[in-house]
């Protein structure tokens, strides 16, 4: 799970920061110091392969033909004709890389199909709506991974290693002059 894995080395990161401040052997500090950049890098690398691509086509994508039968089969429902426009725009939603938006969308046309879903009895209708819902899922539940990765500030433990770091090297040269100085 790579949502899970992603929150693990995040923790973990969060923890050895403060530790680097506490190590007092150079070398060491370098090896964890490289160690939480590894990390990082991981972290950012399993992100990257979690993120949606908005211009990729995909099963959930609408082909217009697809669109124009399940119109075609459920024109007399206007439920499900404004479920299709809101799934549409979640689409242009993605295209614009606005994943929360295009998630809560998704949503809404999900939990409005489901309703007529359940009260629609066998057939083909109800074939058609179930495909097109089962495809707003899987995209909303990749969604739904990304959203949450994204959620996890990688970038801003980052900037706080960057910055022990320089602030490390400050205190390093500092303590350089004061021996200049002293001799």
């Amino acid at each position: 799970n790579h949502v899970e894995t992603i929150k693990l080395i995040t923790e973990a990161v969060e923890l050895y920061l403060p530790a680097l401040q506490l190590i007092e052997d150079e070398l060491e500090r370098q090896r964890m110091r490289t160690k939480v950049q590894g990390y990082l890098r991981r972290a950012e690398h399993l992100k990257k392969a979690l993120r949606p691509d908005a211009r990729a086509p995909d099963s959930a994508r609408s082909s217009p033909d697809k669109l124009d039968l399940l119109e075609e089969l459920w024109s007399d429902t206007p439920q499900v004709r404004a479920s299709i426009l809101v799934a549409t725009k979640a689409e242009e939603l993605e295209t614009g890389e606005n994943w929360s938006a295009a998630l809560d969308k998704y949503q809404l046309a999900i939990e409005a199909m489901l309703q007529v879903l359940n009260r629609e009895p066998l057939g083909r209708r109800k074939d058609v709506l179930r495909n097109r819902v089962e495809r707003w899922l899987r995209r909303a539940e990749q969604l739904q991974l990304y959203v949450d990765v994204s959620k996890l500030n990688l970038s801003r433990v980052a900037e706080t290693e960057k910055a022990e770091a320089a602030l490390e090297e400050d205190t390093e040269k500092l303590a350089k002059q004061q021996q200049c100085f002293v001799q």
